[in-house]
């Protein structure tokens, strides 16, 4: 299984062309959201068509929280939701609190 360090915040056009190549590589993505932070409800809402299932967790990769349990979408990795992830933010850091659904975590064969 190959392993990325990410080391600084790609943006632009790394950013998409990460994006790009995380979709054609993965067969779905997640990202999760936590009852006590806000969101921008839209963004969540482009990806539901998508959306391979949704479901509450205290933990999740390498995470745990011991608060109320967050909010896992699984989403299908395919074209259309490429172009969401691309235009929707402009760096892989984007995807937090207030504006957009944290932890955006791709999947293979079940692996994160």
């Amino acid at each position: 299984m190959e392993h990325w360090d990410i080391r600084e915040n790609p943006t632009g056009t790394t950013y998409e062309q990460l994006i790009k190549v995380l979709c054609d590589y993965s067969d779905k993505f997640y990202f999760v959201t936590r009852k006590e932070l806000d969101y921008n409800q839209a963004i969540i809402k482009m990806f539901e068509p998508y959306a391979l299932k949704t479901y509450k967790t205290r933990e999740w990769d390498a995470t745990k929280t011991f608060g109320p349990k967050a909010t896992v979408y699984e989403i299908e990795a395919n074209e259309q939701t490429r172009r969401l992830l691309q235009t929707l933010a402009n760096s892989l850091y984007d995807w937090a609190s207030p504006d957009s659904p944290e932890d955006l975590t791709f999947i293979k064969n079940n692996f994160s």
